[in-house]
C-alpha cells in the first residue's frame, strides 16, 4: 500500500514539474503573448464545442471520416479499401473511444478549428510585432468562412495546419538548416499528403511555385542551403511513400473526365463573389475599408522588408497570387475543387500581410514622421484591431450558428433510424438510401454497405457514380428507359394499371420525377353516361420496345368496346419526350376525356397558353436551386381542349371527343437546365437490378431507407407518388416507419 502511495507521490511531483517547466518554456521562449494566445483559443474551443454540442451531427462530411476510421481500422464496409488518405481516421480514433463517435468527431473538429491558430502565430510573429502577431491570430481563427467550414467538413484545415508549418519550418531551414528543422520541414510536408488529397493538389504546386521564385529573386540563398533543402525534399518523400498506393487507387476510381471541359476557363463573378463570401452586410464595411487602406502601405511595408527578409516576402507573395488565380481561373477535374475552397488559403498570406502592415504603422515614429503625433499611428492600429475583432467575432458567431442549421442533416428522428438498421439488420446487409447524406450516417455509424443518390457531377469516385445511378433506378418505378438526359419510368408490372409514365429529367446530378400520369385518377365518360376508371375498369397490355437510338412504351386498355393506346416515346439525346393517348370505340362512344397531369414537385409557377395547347411549369427541385423550366404541347386529333386548369399538385385537363377515334398527344420539352447529352437511350428493371446491381462489392439490395423530406438545403423531397408505390410494390417490406423515414426490407421471393 505504501508503494502505491509512494508511486502516486511521484506521479504527482513529476507532473507539477513538466507542468512548470512548460510554464517556464512558455514564458522564456515563447513569451507571454503566445500564452495569452492560448489561453484565448482555449476559450474559442469551449465556446465551439458548446454551441456544436446543441446539434445531433456538424455537418454530412464528418461521417464520411468516421467511415475511413472505420476501414482504417479494419473494419471496410463499402468493400473497396480505404478511398481517401488515412490520417484522420488515425487521429479521431481516440476522440471518438473517449468521447463516442458523434462526439469525438465534433471535438477533433473544434480541435483544429482553433489549432491552425499556431502555426499562423509561429508564421506571423516573423514579421510581426508580438501583439499585433496575437490579434492577426484571433482575426484569422474566427475568420467566418472557417466558422462556415467547420460546420460542414473541416479536413481541409488538417491541410491548412501542415502547409502553414511545413512553410514555417522551410523558412527556418533556408536561416538555420539544422537536421530537426530539416526532419521537421519533411514531416509536416507528409502530413499533408496523408490528410487531404486536395490539401495535396494545392500544396505541391505551392511549393513548386516558391522554389522556382526564390531560384529567380533569391538565388545565392537557395544555392548556399541547396542540401539541407534537398534533405527536407527526401525526408518528406520518404515519410510520404506508404500515401502512393491509396493515391494511386485514387486514381483508378476516379473517372476520367469529360473531352469537353476546357483545359482552364475564367471563373464567372458570381463565383468569385461566393468565393469570398462577400454579402451586402454592413459589418463587412471595416473589413473593406481596412483592406484598401493597408494596400499601400502593405507595398510599402513589402518594399521595406524585402531587404531584411527575402524569403518571407517571396514566400507571401507567392501563396497570395497562386491563391487568387485559383479563385479567378476554373481548373479541370480533379482540381475543379480547389476553386471552390482556394479562398480559404488565400487568407492565410492575407492576415500575415494586414499583421505586418500593422506593425510598420506603428512604428512610424521611427522614421521621424513628425507631420502627425506620435500616438496617432498606434491609436489607428488598434482601432483597426479592434473593429476587426468584433466584426468577426459577430460574423464568426452568425456564421456557425448558420451553418449547423444550414448543414446539419441529423436530428433525434434520423439518428434513431439509423440505430435502428444497426441493431436490426444483418451485418452483411446492403442499403439503398436517399438522400446521400442519410446514407453516408448509415455507413459510418450502422455499418451496413450503402448506395446513395448523390450528386453525379461532383462525386469524385467512379464508383460512387455508378451506385449513385443504380439508387435513382431503384426509386423510379418498377422499370423504365433514359437518355442521358430524360427518364421514361413505369410502375408496371404492379401498381394497378401498368402505364403510368413518369417523366424524369437529370438536374443537380442526377434524375428528379418532375410529371407523373396517374392513371387512377384518369377517367372517360361515356355518351351513356358511364365513366370508366383506366385503372380499374380496363383490361391492359404492356410491352416495351426500340433500341438505342428510340424506345416505346406501349400500354393498352380495353374498357367496354373502347380501345385506349398509350404511348410513351424516348429518342437519343432528345430533351423532349412524348406521351400520347389515342382513342378508339367500336361501341358506345366516348364523349370526354379527363387526364390530369401531376407535378413532382409543387411548381414556382405555370402558365397556360389562352388556346390552352401549351403550358409553361417552373419547378425548383430545391429552394432557389435546380430550376427546371418544362414546356408542355398539347396537339389533339377528333377532340378539342375543354378545359386546362392548374391547381397546386397537378394540371387539370378535359377534353371533349367529337368522333369514334381521337388522339391526343403531350410534348415535354426541357428549356433548362440546359442538357447536353448523345447517351443511348438505355432501359432497366428495377426488380433485376435489386437481385443483382452489377456493382463490385455490392451484389445485391437487401434493405430501401428512405428520407421523404429532407433538409432542403441538401437534398429535394422525394416526388409525388413515390411513397405510394413503394408501399404498393409487393416486393417492398414496410419495416420502419417514424417521421419521414421509411425503412423497406426487400423480399426477394417476390421478385418476377
Amino acid at each position: 500500500m505504501s508503494s502505491r502511495i509512494e508511486l502516486t507521490h511521484r506521479i504527482e511531483q513529476a507532473a507539477l514539474r513538466a507542468v512548470a517547466a512548460l510554464n517556464r518554456f512558455v514564458k522564456n521562449r515563447l513569451g507571454f503573448p503566445f500564452a495569452t494566445l492560448l489561453g484565448v483559443l482555449t476559450i474559442i474551443f469551449v465556446v465551439r464545442c458548446c454551441v456544436v454540442a446543441q446539434h445531433v451531427d456538424m455537418g454530412s462530411d464528418i461521417a464520411t471520416y468516421l467511415s475511413t476510421m472505420n476501414t482504417l481500422f479494419g473494419h471496410d464496409v463499402a468493400g473497396v479499401g480505404l478511398n481517401r488518405p488515412p490520417l484522420i481516421g488515425l487521429i479521431l480514433k481516440p476522440f471518438a473511444l473517449i468521447f463516442g463517435d458523434l462526439a469525438g468527431v465534433k471535438a477533433l473538429g473544434a480541435l483544429i478549428s482553433v489549432a491552425i491558430g499556431i502555426p499562423f502565430y509561429l508564421l506571423a510573429k516573423r514579421i510581426s510585432r508580438p501583439w499585433i502577431a496575437v490579434a492577426m491570430t484571433l482575426v484569422f481563427v474566427l475568420m467566418p468562412a472557417y466558422s462556415d467550414m467547420l460546420t460542414w467538413g473541416y479536413l481541409t484545415m488538417f491541410g491548412m495546419f501542415f502547409i502553414m508549418l511545413t512553410l514555417h519550418f522551410l523558412l527556418r531551414v533556408l536561416e538555420e538548416p539544422s537536421w530537426l528543422n530539416i526532419f521537421c520541414t519533411g514531416l509536416s510536408a507528409s502530413f499533408v499528403v496523408g490528410f487531404h488529397q486536395l490539401s495535396l493538389a494545392f500544396f505541391a504546386p505551392l511549393c513548386l511555385l516558391l522554389l522556382v521564385a526564390l531560384l529567380a529573386f533569391n538565388r545565392l540563398k537557395l544555392v548556399r542551403n541547396f542540401r539541407p533543402l534537398v534533405a527536407a525534399i527526401a525526408v518528406a518523400v520518404i515519410l510520404s511513400i506508404p500515401y502512393i498506393p491509396i493515391y494511386l487507387k485514387l486514381l483508378r476510381l476516379q473517372a476520367p473526365a469529360a473531352s469537353d471541359v476546357p483545359l482552364i476557363s475564367l471563373t464567372p463573378m458570381t463565383q468569385i463573389q461566393a468565393g469570398f463570401d462577400l454579402q451586402v452586410d454592413p459589418s463587412w464595411i471595416p473589413w473593406l475599408l481596412g483592406i484598401v487602406l493597408l494596400i499601400p502601405l502593405a507595398t510599402v511595408t513589402l518594399r521595406s522588408t524585402w531587404h531584411k527578409d527575402r524569403n518571407l516576402v517571396i514566400m507571401l507573395l507567392v501563396a497570395f497570387f497562386y491563391s487568387l488565380a485559383l479563385i479567378l481561373f476554373v481548373f479541370p477535374p480533379p482540381f475543379l475543387e480547389l476553386n471552390r475552397r482556394a479562398h480559404h488559403f488565400l487568407y492565410i498570406p492575407l492576415w500575415l500581410l494586414a499583421g505586418l502592415s500593422m506593425s510598420y504603422l506603428w512604428s512610424w515614429q521611427r522614421v521621424r514622421h513628425r507631420k502627425a503625433p506620435l500616438w496617432v499611428p498606434k491609436a489607428l492600429v488598434a482601432v483597426l484591431i479592434l473593429v476587426l475583432l468584433s466584426t468577426t467575432i459577430l460574423q464568426s458567431w452568425r456564421r456557425l450558428q448558420g451553418g449547423l442549421d444550414y448543414y446539419g442533416y441529423l436530428d433525434d428522428i434520423r439518428w434513431d433510424a439509423v440505430e435502428r438498421i444497426r441493431e436490426n439488420t444483418p451485418e452483411e446487409s446492403s442499403v439503398a438510401a436517399y438522400p446521400e447524406t442519410f446514407g453516408w450516417w448509415i455507413e459510418a455509424e450502422a455499418a451496413r454497405r450503402t448506395a446513395n443518390v448523390g450528386d453525379r457531377d461532383t462525386l469524385p469516385l467512379d464508383y460512387l457514380r455508378e451506385r449513385s445511378l443504380v439508387t435513382e433506378r431503384i426509386l423510379s418505378r418498377n422499370q423504365g428507359f433514359e437518355n442521358g438526359n430524360l427518364r421514361l419510368a413505369t410502375t408496371y408490372p404492379y401498381g394497378g394499371a401498368p402505364g403510368q409514365p413518369v417523366l424524369g429529367v437529370y438536374a443537380g446530378g442526377s434524375y428528379h420525377d418532375v410529371m407523373v400520369f396517374d392513371h387512377s385518377n384518369i377517367s372517360l365518360s361515356m355518351a351513356n353516361g358511364e365513366v370508366a376508371n383506366l385503372a380499374g375498369n380496363s383490361e391492359k397490355e404492356f410491352s416495351i420496345s426500340g433500341d438505342g437510338d428510340s424506345m416505346t412504351m406501349m400500354t393498352r386498355y380495353l374498357i367496354d368496346g373502347a380501345q385506349v393506346v398509350q404511348t410513351a416515346t424516348l429518342d437519343r439525346g432528345s430533351r423532349a419526350a412524348t406521351i400520347s393517348c389515342n382513342i378508339h370505340s367500336d361501341g358506345i362512344p366516348v364523349t370526354r376525356l379527363d387526364i390530369p397531369v401531376f407535378f413532382g414537385f409543387e411548381p414556382e409557377s405555370v402558365s397556360i397558353a389562352p388556346d390552352q395547347t401549351s403550358v409553361e411549369v417552373v419547378q425548383f427541385l430545391r429552394p432557389d436551386t435546380d430550376r427546371v423550366v418544362t414546356r408542355i404541347t398539347i396537339s389533339v386529333e377528333g377532340a378539342t381542349v375543354q378545359q386546362a386548369v392548374a391547381g397546386d399538385d397537378q394540371i387539370g385537363l378535359s377534353f371533349s371527343l367529337q368522333s369514334n377515334e381521337a388522339t391526343i398527344a403531350f410534348g415535354f420539352d426541357v428549356a433548362e437546365p440546359e442538357l447536353d447529352s448523345d447517351a443511348d437511350v438505355i432501359h432497366y428493371d428495377v426488380p433485376e437490378i435489386i437481385r443483382n446491381t452489377g456493382l463490385e462489392h455490392l451484389s445485391a439490395i437487401d434493405f430501401l431507407a428512405v428520407d421523404l423530406k429532407p433538409n432542403p438545403n441538401l437534398a429535394s423531397a422525394i416526388a409525388w407518388g413515390t411513397e405510394e408505390w413503394l408501399n404498393a410494390c409487393p416486393y417492398y417490406k414496410l419495416v420502419y416507419r417514424e417521421g419521414d423515414i421509411r425503412i423497406y426490407e426487400v423480399d426477394a421471393s417476390t421478385l418476377p
